[in-house]
């Protein structure tokens, strides 16, 4: 859905920080990013800041169908590296590198997307700060398919309360805007988002956390040992029943031939 492009007008000749930095060995700067992973080196080390993360043209019907029968046969057996460029720097050195859930919301011709990290690491004795929540935010124009990057107030509400606020006076890194917030799982929360370049839009996206889903395969695994158990202690029950009838059909038997 997302890919680094290049203002070639402000890309100098004969520059190549993007290129040596690149983990993948690719160039930005020849416009060889079809397996770029959004990791953020370059945008970094770039020193006019020309490259960028938008989205990528609208498919046609045909290929769109193509790259969805592809995204069902290789969806199997493969992991996602990291969220929309969210850079390396960012993660815990044990971080895992898939966000919890991503979060949608749509205010005219903005779409909003809302990726949640609440989970400090792999490990969980190794949690330094467990109610830490950092957010990120992606606001794209649907209508001129380019990224928002202009004045936002982003503001993080339990209910009607204000926890946090905070006004960007631009996007931050890779066009993203970012908070974070000590958040326990008892609230009802949601972001405010206000676009000051569009006349003070609003939306509001609700979002929950990791541990305030509901994990249904455990319980579903859960019941199917309780059925199983029941299922066995009920068969053990009639197969004891069926051998005491047995019994007393044979002990009638016998006492009818004795007498």
């Amino acid at each position: 859905v997302f890919t680094l492009q290049r203002d070639v007008s402000r890309c100098i000749n004969g520059c190549n920080s993007c290129a040596e930095i690149c983990p993948q060995g690719i160039s930005p700067r020849l416009d060889q990013t079809v397996d770029c992973s959004l990791c953020g080196e370059c945008m970094m080390v770039c020193p006019t800041h020309c490259l960028s993360v938008r989205r990528r043209r609208r498919l046609s019907p045909r290929l769109a169908k193509a790259a969805l029968l592809f995204w069902l046969v290789s969806a199997g057996p493969l992991f996602a590296h990291h969220f929309k460029g969210l850079p390396h720097y960012n993660y815990f050195e044990n971080y895992p590198q898939v966000p919890e859930e991503e979060f949608l919301g749509q205010a005219g011709e903005y779409e909003m997307s809302l990726v949640v990290y609440d989970f400090q690491g792999i490990h969980s004795q190794n949690i330094e700060d467990p109610e830490n929540v950092r957010l990120f935010l992606l606001v794209f124009n649907l209508l001129n398919s380019r990224v928002y990057h202009g004045e936002l107030t982003f503001e993080i509400l339990d209910g009607d309360r204000v926890l946090l606020s905070k006004r960007y006076e631009k996007a931050q890194l890779e066009n993203m805007y970012s908070a974070q917030r000590n958040l326990s799982d008892t609230g009802d929360y949601a972001v405010r988002l206000t676009l000051h370049d569009d006349g003070g839009r609003q939306c509001v996206i609700p979002f929950r956390l990791s541990s305030q889903t509901t994990h249904w395969g455990r319980w579903i695994a859960l019941g199917l040992l309780v059925l199983i158990a029941v299922t066995a202690v009920g068969a053990r029950k009639a197969r004891l029943v069926q051998d005491r009838c047995e019994a007393h059909n044979r002990n009638l038997s016998s006492t009818a031939y004795t007498q």
